[in-house]
């Protein structure tokens, strides 16, 4: 009897150590890495980089880095993913799902220590390069007769899909400019449908939060006149009190076709983060491949001749990742 109960006993560690081998198969990560990354057959490491919707600048210049360094680092292969930009890709970040992501600075800052929209602080978040700039739009077309802000007030305005900055930033903006966000009809979508919510007469304004020139605005302007509306110096001042990671922006005229005069705005940087686990010589690879290759980078997007080496590693508000840092450091551009 008591060799029967060895023998169960045996058995039964047996299983429960099978159970967590295929766990760990499962995950697809074991000792510490991470779930966003795999390995194909051939050793090549697969990575996930989280962008934005297919209607802002997020995701063609997100597509475009992940080809260049696909096209330069052996053994990695990096997919970009459409999503709602930069709050969602903190959460996939902090679940495991993507070891790459394109965010707003503030939004970083708000993830690294667990303030606003993030109930508590995603520590493992690291930054690569500050990028190019986020220009916030307002865009609606001409013949609606809306000229300003207040004139929000009973119109159904896009702010943005569902866990976007857009949607963040148009709260601060309806509070900065005091206007009262319940007599607003606040639509939840994304860029391109908001866009086309304006040609089809669904959406009377759209907040379009993206590099310049931005794309969705640019087929609208193609068949109709659109006009974007400036934010005040007054509300302009208001706002980036508060929030500094804000700083005034022009958009120049012609930037969209029909568009006479400079349109006053704001902008926030974009920067690219991964993850602390992410070995140093991947994220060191994925550096190089970026800014050895930056006139690549230039002729897929307008807002890409902005990203420069000399101003990467700055304005971050958490911790760069040890192997960009040493890029950075063997360039000379940080000391």
């Amino acid at each position: 009897m008591k060799r029967g109960n060895e023998k169960m006993k045996r058995k039964s560690f047996a299983v429960l150590v099978s159970l967590a081998m295929v766990t760990l198969l499962l995950q697809g990560y074991g000792g510490g890495k991470s779930e966003a990354t795999a390995a194909t057959s051939d050793g090549t490491k697969q990575i996930s980089l989280a962008t934005g919707s297919t209607g802002g600048t997020y995701y063609p210049l997100g597509g475009a880095m992940a080809q260049i360094i696909n096209n330069k680092v052996q053994g990695v292969q990096v997919t970009a993913e459409a999503t709602g930009a930069s709050v969602e890709n903190v959460k996939l970040m902090e679940k495991g799902d993507v070891a790459l992501a394109i965010l707003q600075s503030g939004i970083a800052s708000n993830a690294y220590t667990g303030t606003e929209m993030f109930k508590k602080k995603v520590e493992k978040l690291r930054g690569i390069a500050t990028l190019w700039p986020n220009v916030f739009h307002i865009v609606t077309l001409e013949k609606s007769g809306i000229k300003s802000l207040n004139d929000l007030v009973g119109k159904r305005v896009a702010v943005g899909g569902p866990g976007s900055v857009t949607v963040f930033t148009a709260k601060l903006l309806f509070k900065a400019a005091g206007v009262d966000e319940s007599k607003i009809g606040v639509k939840m979508i994304s860029f391109a449908e908001g866009a086309t919510g304006l040609q089809d007469g669904t959406i009377d304004v759209a907040f379009i939060d993206a590099g310049i020139p931005n794309s969705s605005i640019m087929n609208i302007a193609a068949t109709n006149k659109v006009s974007l509306l400036g934010v005040p110096a007054t509300v302009l001042d208001k706002l980036i009190a508060e929030h500094p990671e804000y700083s005034k922006v022009d958009i120049p005229t012609g930037t969209y076709k029909g568009q006479t005069n400079v349109v006053n705005s704001f902008a926030v940087q974009n920067q690219l983060y991964t993850v602390s686990d992410l070995p140093n010589d991947i994220v060191y690879k994925i550096t190089a491949a970026l800014f050895d290759n930056l006139q690549e980078l230039y002729i897929t997007h307008a807002s890409a001749r902005v990203i420069k080496l000399e101003s990467a590693a700055k304005g971050f508000p958490l911790p760069l990742h040890p192997g960009a840092e040493k890029y950075f450091r063997e360039k000379g551009v940080l000391r």
